[in-house]
């Protein structure tokens, strides 16, 4: 083994330790960890060899700092809280709010249970929201947990041998950034909201009863079908949050989800009523028009599946332009890269 080779792999190792601690001792930390890597290699020789032997030795960086850390944390994993808490962080901070508003104007907009009432389903709609959002978050994490999916793409065995050439190199940074997974959750999460709200909720009454947006005969089959995709979604991307970085298998769920919602959405406006006859018949007292049915239909699955293809186009292109950042031995992106 050349003494490049073993000096990268002695950073990288030290870096993977490094960057999951605080920074006010992370910085002891790897000067502690080089001279100690450095001992153990001398006391077997000083081979370039044995530099691979140390580090499997030591162990998973993940668990080694771990070990360092003074607090350990037990939500999901010490690796993955971190990300976890940012995520959760700002999903409610958008999800939540939205919800408590949207649903007070509806519940306001003709109150006939009273201010009062209107207000506290508003906030009770909010409480919801955000306990389901808190466990869905929760429950994808944690599936990662148990999968071995870790930031940077990589997967940290179970149960098994860890493997330096593993190790991401040094000052390796993400294609993904956490902002755009949360705005793809908060999304999901409200869409999914809305979908069952608007039963309960709408701008038109008829005998004090709400009017649904969407045609009762959807909920047989195609809503149920919706929620299996936005899951998936959702869970694609948490993913994103957590690998930071495009791999093969994060593309091709990529992918899939969005092939599954744009074909979805042009099934559903192409063979069914979406918009329910009462809705309809609401809209046009009101406005003395029909409802724009098919316009909007149009608009819409031309959004969808123009949505779908960008996001899918762009994965695509930075998965290759990290792979071939990886065979160059530079980043994609501005970042080096590893392979998957």
């Amino acid at each position: 083994m050349k003494a490049g080779r073993s000096n990268d792999l002695v950073e990288r190792y030290v870096w993977a330790v490094a960057r999951r601690l605080p920074k006010d001792v992370g910085a002891d930390v790897a000067r502690e960890l080089r001279a100690t890597i450095a001992d153990m290699v001398e006391a077997r020789g000083g081979e370039e060899d044995d530099v691979r032997q140390v580090l499997l030795e030591l162990g998973d960086p993940a668990r080694l700092a771990d070990e360092y850390r003074a607090k350990p944390r037990f939500l999901v994993g010490p690796e993955l809280y971190p990300v976890y808490v940012r995520v959760l962080i700002a999903v409610l901070l958008v999800v939540v709010p939205l919800v408590l508003v949207v649903t007070l104007v509806a519940e306001l907009w003709d109150p006939v249970e009273g201010v009062p009432l209107g207000v506290l389903a508003g906030v009770q709609a909010a409480v919801q929201t955000g306990v389901m959002v808190a466990f869905g978050v929760t429950l994808v994490f944690a599936v990662l947990e148990r999968a071995g999916v870790t930031p940077g793409g990589a997967r940290s065995p179970r149960g098994g041998s860890w493997d330096p050439d593993s190790l991401p190199p040094v000052g390796e940074g993400r294609q993904i950034s956490i902002a755009g997974a949360v705005a793809g959750l908060a999304f999901l999460s409200l869409l999914l909201g809305w979908v069952v709200w608007q039963r309960s909720h709408s701008v038109f009454r008829v005998g004090g009863e709400p009017v649904p947006l969407l045609d009762g005969a959807l909920w047989d089959v195609w809503v149920p079908a919706l929620v299996v995709i936005v899951i998936a979604g959702i869970a694609v991307e948490v993913w994103k949050a957590v690998s930071g970085v495009w791999t093969t298998a994060l593309v091709a769920a990529n992918v899939a989800v969005n092939t599954a919602f744009a074909a979805f959405f042009v099934a559903l406006l192409a063979t069914q009523r979406v918009v329910s006859p009462a809705f309809e018949a609401e809209f046009e007292k009101l406005s003395g028009e029909e409802f724009p049915g098919g316009v909007v239909a149009f608009a819409f699955a031309a959004v969808v599946v123009g949505i779908s293809v960008g996001d899918s186009v762009d994965c695509v292109l930075a998965w290759r332009r990290r792979r071939r950042g990886a065979a160059l031995g530079v980043g994609g992106d501005s970042t080096r890269a590893v392979e998957d």
